[in-house]
């Protein structure tokens, strides 16, 4: 074998490897998970933590205030942050339930919940978010 395509090879291992921990992970975090996952729930609070100041971007641009370029450049790149932290909101819910539901003091925070979502879906979601 060539230098080249060892390094190749071990590359992939490697990567092989992070992504099987990284499914323990998750399937840990699922068997023991009372409700939300950990990961979702920081996804959850840091797209909510970016709305305020994306609103006050959209709110300078419908006062008619002029925006200077770097500020229009940052409306731009907060707009496209918008729309994936409603695709991440989106993905979230349909696993969890809405927002409104979440921390809510229920069966689920009492006591594991039999209904809970399948162990196969909420994997797929955090993938996907991934």
């Amino acid at each position: 074998m060539d230098p080249a395509s060892i390094i190749g090879t071990t590359s992939a291992a490697i990567t092989f490897v992070e992504t099987v921990v990284k499914m323990v992970s998750v399937a840990r975090n699922v068997h023991n998970a009372m409700g939300e996952l950990d990961e979702h729930k920081r996804l959850r609070d840091v797209t909510s933590a970016l709305e305020p100041g994306i609103a006050t971007l959209i709110g300078k641009r419908k006062s008619q205030t002029l925006l200077s370029p770097e500020e229009e450049s940052l409306l731009q790149v907060a707009e496209q942050c918008q729309d994936i932290s409603k695709q991440i909101f989106h993905l979230l819910d349909s696993q969890t339930g809405p927002i409104s539901q979440v921390g809510h003091k229920s069966s689920l925070s009492a006591k594991r919940n039999p209904t809970r979502l399948s162990t196969l879906k909420t994997v797929k979601v955090t993938l996907r978010i991934l």
